[in-house]
């Protein structure tokens, strides 16, 4: 490990780690906001390996993330991030190790599950 950090190779791994990081960052907002605009609200720091899709405050973020856990997306409920103060509902969406057209998927299954809580409410 010491010499892979002295010969640069450490370096080099985090540039490339961080670049990929951030085209995906920057494809899963481009994916939100082109097919859930109206339905969440993205906010993705400049750094980081995931972000938050904040959902309308009628919406259950347990729920969601349970239904979308029922079609294989991962996506934990900010709510369950808070002990004192009530947050928002949102989403916490990781992305670092998840290809492109796996996010791509993702994106639509968040959509499709999305639909129907947002028809039925927050029961």
């Amino acid at each position: 490990m010491a010499d892979f950090m002295a010969e640069g190779y450490f370096e080099r791994h985090i540039r490339r780690m961080r670049a990929i990081y951030q085209s995906r960052r920057r494809l899963l907002v481009r994916l939100l906001r082109r097919y859930l605009d109206g339905l969440v609200e993205v906010d993705a720091p400049d750094a980081g390996m995931n972000l938050i899709a904040w959902l309308p405050r009628t919406m259950n973020d347990v729920r969601v993330s349970r239904a979308l856990a029922s079609v294989g997306v991962d996506a934990l409920p900010m709510s369950a991030w808070a002990i004192e103060r009530r947050l928002r509902p949102g989403l916490l969406l990781g992305y670092s190790g998840i290809r492109e057209p796996e996010l791509r998927e993702g994106v639509l299954r968040l959509r499709n599950a999305l639909i129907p809580t947002r028809v039925s409410g927050s029961s």
